[in-house]
């Protein structure tokens, strides 16, 4: 009814025009009745105030005029203007606009926030939400280009430092978000370049997301009741290993995940890695950073390193696999005699402060004390050679 209404009237004013002012007015009357039939279609379906036909006229500029010029209207086009985001957005997302206002108060599923976040995250969703984000971003007086830059933000991972290295990249967002002025309460904190990991720590955070949850935080109730503070502790380090026996790639990348956490140089990531990778008991880790003055200058500046090694005091790795085996041996003789038998092991103690010079005179070599000697080497052979069958 209302296409046929509309048809009669723009018949009767045509008719009117052609009357007052001569068959020069049927110049314009062609795409206007088209235009202005369309338009009652798009009113039948949704009605004269609906968005979608406020969207027709701003689509159609000519048949608004049009309409405007012959009083069929009196919405002008700068108030249609005014309200153009809001109006696309109606139309395009209706439907998803209705279901995210549904989604109201907080459930067993998670609060109302949790919940219409989950939402927009949703794959099929993704047009909405970066148009929620643009409405949003004009209630804030962002310039177009910044608009834009706002919607890529919010579509980054809020996990790691993507966030924060996109602000440092894009200098008029940051100051839009940290400018009080413009966002009030939620104005942003300013981002410390200095405190801003590289790219690849979020990159392995990505990969090993869930892995490294468990490994951080998901400590159990279990090991948490455990009083004693030494064997809780190793509790939890025996399901970290656990972990990493589990996910042979993980243990690695994890040490990387925390060289990068951590601003070690790039040049000295692998370094970190090999250098936790090796045991904390003995003198292996001090003899890797012995060797590599730049790596340990390094960790001792990004780690805060207070103490200083004494590398003359750091033995070899020969030297301390064979005080394994002096130390094995029965104090007195058989220690003495051992080092009358290996001279370099002798000096090498010496000058590490472990003892005074073997001095012949102490003592005289007996057959008994070598027999020791050699007894107490085969059962640490023995020992070995049991520990490699259990690797």
């Amino acid at each position: 009814m209302i296409v046929l209404w509309n048809a009669l009237v723009l018949h009767a004013r045509w008719g009117g025009m052609v009357k007052d002012r001569g068959l020069a007015a049927l110049a314009i009357g062609g795409n206007i009745v088209t235009g202005w039939s369309d338009r009652g279609r798009v009113v039948d379906e949704s009605g004269g105030t609906s968005q979608e036909a406020k969207l027709y006229l701003l689509d159609n500029p000519d048949v608004h005029q049009w309409a405007l010029d012959h009083e069929l209207l009196t919405t002008t086009r700068e108030e249609l203007l005014e309200d153009e985001e809001i109006i696309r957005h109606d139309v395009e997302f209706g439907a998803q606009q209705e279901a995210y206002d549904a989604i109201q108060g907080d459930t067993d599923e998670g609060t109302q926030e949790q919940r219409r976040e989950a939402f927009l995250a949703l794959p099929e969703n993704a047009g909405f939400r970066d148009d929620l984000r643009r409405r949003k971003a004009h209630t804030f007086g962002f310039d177009d280009d910044v608009v834009e830059l706002y919607v890529d933000f919010n579509n980054l991972t809020d996990k790691g430092f993507a966030r924060d290295r996109f602000r440092l990249d894009n200098s008029r967002l940051d100051l839009a978000l940290t400018d009080d002025a413009v966002m009030g309460d939620g104005a942003f904190v300013a981002v410390d370049p200095d405190m801003v990991p590289d790219a690849e720590h979020d990159r392995l955070l990505a990969r090993w997301d869930a892995q490294i949850t468990t490994y951080e935080d998901d400590i159990p109730d279990s090991h948490r009741l455990v009083s004693n503070t030494a064997e809780r502790q190793r509790l939890i380090e025996q399901d970290r290993q656990r972990l990493f026996l589990a996910n042979p790639a993980f243990e690695q990348d994890y040490q990387r995940f925390q060289a990068h956490g951590k601003f070690i140089q790039p040049q000295f990531v692998e370094d970190y890695v090999a250098y936790y990778g090796l045991p904390e008991s003995g003198s292996a880790r001090d003899r890797y950073l012995k060797e590599r003055p730049d790596f340990y200058a390094e960790m001792q500046a990004k780690l805060e390193w207070t103490g200083v090694i004494d590398f003359s005091k750091v033995p070899t790795e020969k030297f301390e696999e064979a005080l394994g085996f002096y130390e094995a041996l029965p104090k007195g003789s058989p220690r003495y005699q051992y080092r009358a038998n290996n001279a370099w092991f002798d000096k090498e103690g010496v000058a590490l402060g472990k003892w005074k010079p073997y001095n012949p005179e102490r003592y005289t070599p007996t057959d008994p004390i070598q027999a020791i000697i050699d007894e107490t080497e085969r059962r640490l052979e023995e020992l070995e050679e049991a520990a490699r069958g259990w690797r």
